[in-house]
């Protein structure tokens, strides 16, 4: 039921102006937010901080490398995005739906997320169990890193 409210929240977010999501964390609505929100609700999933860097580039948009970056942070910050660690420590991003885990190639750039109610049960079982013996668990990560079917 959680699940369920949180991903019509998200649709709605989706729906909202970039403007008035910024606003909603109590970020300042620049052009370079703006610009970088409306670019990252366009794209399919997953992407490299680099790639959407060259993207909004080729927009003709003149912008400081550093101000990018500190924004993709400041997203993170205010849960509208969130890293991904994949294989060899290469980050990506993505907007935060829902919790879920991924399985990334070794050797190229392919990501899969996996969506499974059974391992989430677990996991959330294990913290329980950790919990009660007095360790906090403040997050988790789980990947699996592979070979693709294109590359095995």
């Amino acid at each position: 039921m959680q699940l369920v409210a949180f991903r019509i929240l998200l649709a709605y977010a989706r729906c909202m102006k970039s403007k008035q999501v910024l606003k909603s964390v109590n970020l300042k609505a620049t052009w370079l937010r703006q610009l970088m929100l409306d670019t990252i609700y366009e794209l399919p999933g997953l992407f490299f901080a680099n790639d959407l860097y060259k993207l909004l580039q080729s927009h003709k948009s003149k912008f400081n490398k550093s101000s990018f970056y500190r924004n993709l942070d400041q997203f993170c910050e205010k849960a509208i995005l969130q890293k991904v660690v994949l294989a060899y420590d290469k980050i990506a991003y993505e907007l935060v739906d829902s919790h879920h885990h991924h399985f990334s190639c070794n050797n190229c750039t392919t990501v899969l997320c996996i969506l499974d109610q059974e391992l989430e049960s677990k996991v959330l079982r294990i913290q329980d169990g950790l919990r009660d013996s007095g360790v906090v668990v403040q997050d988790h990560i789980f990947a699996l890193n592979g070979l693709c079917s294109e590359c095995k």
